[in-house]
């Protein structure tokens, strides 16, 4: 499992807007799925548990 963090703005149209820190967590299952989930926690430390709840989302090559 990875998790990747510090996604603190979004740029459009080279405008960039303020958000709140979030972490994403990210796990290949299998040689074609791969499974994502956006965290509140804002740092991948914080995450006490590196675990997916009900909200992550599979995508299947």
């Amino acid at each position: 499992m990875y998790c990747y963090e510090q996604f603190s703005g979004i740029v459009s149209k080279e405008v960039e807007e303020v958000m709140a820190p979030q972490a994403i967590l990210i796990q290949l299952t299998s040689e074609t799925k791969l499974r994502i989930q956006r965290r509140e926690e804002g740092t991948c430390t914080s995450i006490s548990a590196r675990t997916f709840d009900g909200k992550a989302t599979d995508f299947e090559r």
